[in-house]
């Protein structure tokens, strides 16, 4: 088996909204493991803060909207997987 190693991304964008006093989210995460072998499943444990709905993107074109996602690569090589925390009022936060 083909070992792979995982990048993995969470980037905050900030922008102003003046409709609502809704906190904007902060993405972050916990992977079970940034290093693996292909087909071995990883868990994605979702610390973001202010979260309401997901986005995830594992950097291989899986997505998840799940809030806290398994996934599994096929292939070797390194990927970047990344979360969008969005609040109630659609709020973002990268």
């Amino acid at each position: 088996m083909k070992k792979l190693n995982l990048i993995f991304v969470s980037v905050f964008v900030f922008s102003i909204a003046f409709v609502s006093c809704q906190k904007e989210p902060q993405a972050s995460f916990v992977p079970s493991k940034t290093t693996a072998y292909t087909n071995q499943l990883i868990s994605f444990m979702n610390s973001s803060i202010d979260g309401y709905t997901y986005e995830w993107s594992f950097g291989d074109g899986s997505t998840s909207n799940e809030e806290n996602p398994t996934h599994k690569y096929e292939q070797g090589g390194t990927y970047s997987v990344t979360l969008k925390a969005f609040s109630k009022n659609e709020k973002k936060s990268h």
